[in-house]
């Protein structure tokens, strides 16, 4: 497989790092106003220090986060690595016309991927367009992530349609790299795969049609000149 673009990950470490940082900060802060509160029985003090504290343990969850999209992104990376170099690849897609990023881009004689890529942990459930996380035996409605992978194929569709005039469906992925995670699916509106089978479902993939090889070079160009726009 080819790497037309490697990703630092900017985005992710340096958010990383914001709620790391800001997360021990709040915390630390916190403890004093906390003791000071409960042996004084000053409520304000008290209030304030498990303010402080609380919003601190929340920056760093956010920060494990984080860390764990890293690691996932990584994951499917290394997981694709097995495709021949007809396959090629850009990671970490931002544009200036669209908020957010496309994790992984494939562009291959079958078509265009888009690959929607989740660390996510505990039971997952998804059904259709609906998503939901299951705790403590309750459903709690997470975001869609197919309705995400389908919004970021359609804006890549656009994007290529309108810099090359080529029609091409971009099929989305939604892919998950956390072994632990329990994934329960029904009437998937898109592909989702746990990444060890990911390279399989693509190298068994049958497009309705097939994209030339100057038209795959047509395509690889004008994501990364808008990537660098």
């Amino acid at each position: 497989m080819k790497v037309l673009r490697e990703s630092d990950y900017a985005y992710l470490h340096t958010r990383y790092r914001r709620n790391k940082n800001l997360g021990m900060v709040l915390s630390i802060v916190g403890i004093p106003p906390i003791i000071l509160g409960s042996y004084f029985t000053n409520w304000i003090a008290l209030f304030l220090g498990l303010l402080l504290a609380s919003i601190g343990v929340v920056c760093l969850a956010s920060s494990r986060n984080y860390r764990a999209g890293i690691e996932g992104e990584q994951a499917v990376v290394k997981a694709l690595q097995v495709l021949d170099d007809s396959y090629s690849i850009i990671n970490d897609f931002k544009s200036s016309v669209k908020s957010g990023n496309i994790d992984h881009i494939l562009i291959c004689p079958k078509g265009v991927f888009v690959i929607e890529t989740k660390n996510y942990s505990g039971d997952i459930r998804c059904y259709g367009e609906r998503w939901s996380k299951k705790v403590k035996g309750r459903l709690y409605d997470i975001r869609s992530v197919s309705y995400q992978a389908k919004n970021n194929a359609k804006y890549l569709s656009d994007l290529i349609h309108g810099k090359t005039n080529l029609s091409l469906f971009v099929e989305p992925i939604c892919v998950f790299t956390n072994p632990s995670m329990k994934l329960k699916i029904y009437k998937p509106t898109v592909a989702i795969r746990q990444v060890d089978g990911l390279a399989e479902f693509i190298m068994e993939f049958q497009p309705k049609t097939t994209i030339t090889d100057s038209e795959i070079q047509m395509v690889a160009k004008c994501i990364l000149d808008a990537h660098s726009e």
